[in-house]
């Protein structure tokens, strides 16, 4: 049975809120995974295993697009949907990448405008900074979602089942290398939006995920764990990849998760969320800015097992209050919409 929408959208805000965060821990601990052998092998360990946990945000926020977009029952209107729903992305997507153009052109105190020329002009094919890779592979689905929304919305429950278990499949083969060519990315990403989709068309389906997670979090660990160990270096290879099938178990169960607290949590917090919500594209967008003064102070502190949920809340939440300060003036807030 579905859920009601207010109880859809208020659990989709969590998740979302959720997912944020996630991938600011994720960046948060990056500077520890390349130090095997060079810090405490608790740190490196804690650092590590917080990143195989955390592999589910970027996923999730897909899922979340799937969800809402796919099982929007307006009739389709072009302009609508390229002025409120691509534009809203495009636009900050732009703007910001010629931010971190010119943040990156700084090597201390002095400017390069070579290096900032040559940003600019591999924007189409490479991102100006690391976590704007995501919108290389997260705008396209805006092309592919008007087409999907009417077929989803008429297949039944053994014809979505079928399209997400042929992509599992696909995910499964992922884990040994396996590709599609120029469709790889577009592939792999269309199938979370249908998988976020079903999660909230049949959520009977969602008390699967938890064993399936679980499992998959406990594999993933352990063999980038144990690999990266028997290298001497960190060795990943592609257990952490988004189109992998261990991923995709673990954001299927993080988007049940999700449901199951929302249940959990009165008006007041209920009404936090949805603010904190608000701000999720604008906390992704800005965080990485916070993290280049933390890390001149040390990149990579002691206990990491503590460390690095501290600093990641610290930017969070300072990420969430800037996003809302630029929200508050007309010049600014399309950067953080």
């Amino acid at each position: 049975m579905e859920v009601n929408k207010e109880v859809r959208l208020g659990a989709l805000d969590l998740l979302r809120v959720m997912a944020a965060f996630s991938v600011v821990l994720v960046h948060v601990l990056w500077p520890y995974r390349e130090l095997l052998g060079e810090i405490s092998d608790n740190d490196w360990l804690a650092a590590v295993v917080l990143n195989c946990l955390n592999r589910w945000g970027v996923p999730a926020f897909i899922m979340i697009t799937g969800a809402l977009l796919l099982s929007d029952q307006t009739p389709f209107d072009p302009l609508l949907y390229c002025r409120k729903r691509v534009m809203k992305v495009v636009v900050p997507f732009l703007s910001w990448s010629l931010v971190y153009a010119l943040f990156s052109a700084f090597s201390g105190w002095r400017f390069d405008i070579g290096v900032f020329w040559q940003t600019v002009l591999s924007l189409p094919k490479s991102a100006t900074y690391y976590h704007l890779d995501f919108f290389y592979y997260f705008i396209p689905l805006y092309v592919v979602i008007p087409f999907l929304r009417p077929w989803v919305q008429a297949a039944d429950g053994t014809a979505l089942l079928a399209v997400n278990l042929c992509w599992g499949a696909l995910c499964l083969l992922r884990l040994f290398g396996f590709e599609l060519g120029l469709f790889t990315n577009l592939a792999y990403y269309s199938g979370y939006l249908v998988l976020g989709y079903s999660l909230i068309r049949y959520p009977a389906v969602r008390a699967w995920s938890l064993p399936l997670g679980l499992v998959s979090m406990a594999i993933t660990s352990y063999m980038v764990v144990a690999a990266s160990f028997d290298a001497g270096l960190y060795l990943p290879q592609l257990w952490l990849s988004y189109q992998t099938l261990n991923t995709v178990f673990i954001a299927a169960m993080m988007f049940s998760v999700a449901f199951q607290l929302y249940a959990w949590i009165d008006e007041y917090h209920c009404l936090t969320i949805r603010n904190i919500s608000r701000h999720s594209l604008g906390i992704y967008l800005i965080h990485p800015l916070l993290l280049v003064p933390l890390h001149w102070i040390d990149a990579t502190p002691a206990q990491s097992w503590l460390a690095i949920p501290a600093i990641s809340a610290l930017v969070f939440l300072l990420s969430f209050y800037l996003s809302r300060l630029m929200a508050r003036y007309r010049s600014v807030s399309w950067l953080v919409p």
